[in-house]
């Protein structure tokens, strides 16, 4: 009898042991085992459409949309494409053909025209404008007050800036006033605001 149970408990602690054995081999950290090149492209997109699924590659900016820290995401009940409508076709020419061996870290090669955000029942300019006249963006950082929707009417800030010039959707709310101040001291270098003639002569 004795010698029964003893066989039976060997058993039983050869069973436990393996199976412990099997349990930490099974959820150990593994190492990636997949064959492949070290430049093979992991992602290929040569039937690449503006409605393709944007979530496969795009995960900041997805995820953004869920961040309220983010404006993002008081757009995340509209589709990508009702902003990134390709209208000047980068968006094609950046997936034509597309391979990388990893996923693209930030949306590059896209444009949202400013009519986008504006003239489309989204956001009313005027509004806007009144809206940007308390505006301390620009102040806190060169003290000149400035509303950032109600700029001089000229070609040269409509055509070199758009809503999404200093609206980076997929950054952060609070991220604004550094954006802004970056993108006026584009051209008004030491926050001087005079015409461009005073200093570069007629040539601007």
């Amino acid at each position: 009898m004795k010698a029964k149970h003893k066989r039976w408990l060997v058993m039983a602690v050869f069973v436990l042991s393996m199976t412990a054995l099997l349990l930490i081999v099974g959820c150990s950290p593994k190492a990636n085992t997949v064959d492949k090149a070290p430049d093979e492209p992991s992602i290929q997109l040569p039937d690449w459409t503006i409605n393709t699924n944007c979530l496969s590659c795009h995960a900041v900016e997805v995820d953004s949309m869920s961040d309220d820290s983010s404006p993002a995401s008081a757009h995340a009940s509209l589709a990508c494409v009702s902003c990134h409508t390709d209208a000047d076709g980068n968006l094609s020419k950046a997936h034509a053909n597309y391979s990388s061996a990893k996923d693209p870290d930030k949306l590059k090669m896209t444009t949202i025209p400013s009519d986008t955000c504006v003239g489309r029942g989204c956001h009313d300019y005027e509004a806007l404008t009144v809206a940007g006249e308390g505006s301390t963006v620009y102040d806190q950082t060169t003290g000149q007050s400035l509303n950032p929707h109600d700029l001089p009417n000229g070609d040269v800030h409509y055509q070199s800036m758009k809503c999404a010039s200093c609206h980076k959707m997929h950054g952060l709310v609070d991220g604004i006033s550094k954006t802004a101040t970056e993108v006026c001291n584009n051209c008004h270098h030491d926050n001087i605001f005079e015409p461009c003639s005073d200093c570069h002569g007629d040539e601007n």
